[in-house]
């Protein structure tokens, strides 16, 4: 019972990212409810399989951390709060002991998700005949909006297959 009790909650967290990150690449967008739903996941995973308190505490206190981080990313303009919301609570389940390495492969894929975003754009603009190097406006160019929950998504994918060594 425990057994599935867990995986249904690690199921339904995977579910809640990837939806975060389908309606983030469609709509640049994230609801409110996947991060709420992927923190309420870590904590049924943690209550069923009988983490200590402690532990349960320095994971949320890395969402919180994270959170603050993201809410000042997305101040300056470098985040979208979405993308803020979505980081904090896949902390949640990274913890201290894998954060670094989450960071690092978010931050990575990040650039990569960036780049595609920048690519993409400049072939449209390019097939659209609008020649010249110049962007048509803002969102076409170097301040186009990046659905960095993919980056985020991957990172946290990759956590989850350490933690599970799938």
């Amino acid at each position: 019972m425990v057994v599935t009790a867990y995986w249904l909650s690690l199921s339904v967290f995977l579910w809640a990212l990837v939806y975060a990150v389908v309606s983030d690449v469609r709509t640049l967008t994230i609801p409110n409810w996947t991060s709420i739903l992927i923190v309420i996941c870590y904590l049924a995973s943690a209550l069923v399989i009988g983490t200590a308190p402690s532990v349960v505490a320095v994971h949320l206190a890395v969402g919180l951390g994270l959170l603050a981080i993201g809410a000042l990313l997305f101040a300056r303009g470098v985040m979208g709060g979405g993308d803020a919301k979505i980081l904090a609570a896949t902390g949640t389940w990274v913890g201290l002991d894998n954060l670094l390495v989450y960071l690092v492969i978010v931050a990575f894929a990040g650039g990569f998700v960036a780049i595609a975003v920048l690519i993409s754009n400049k072939l449209r603009h390019r097939e659209s005949g609008e020649g010249g190097n110049e962007p048509v406006n803002e969102r076409e160019g170097i301040k186009a909006p990046v659905p960095y929950s993919v980056a985020i998504g991957i990172g946290a994918l990759a956590i989850v297959f350490k933690l599970h060594e799938l």
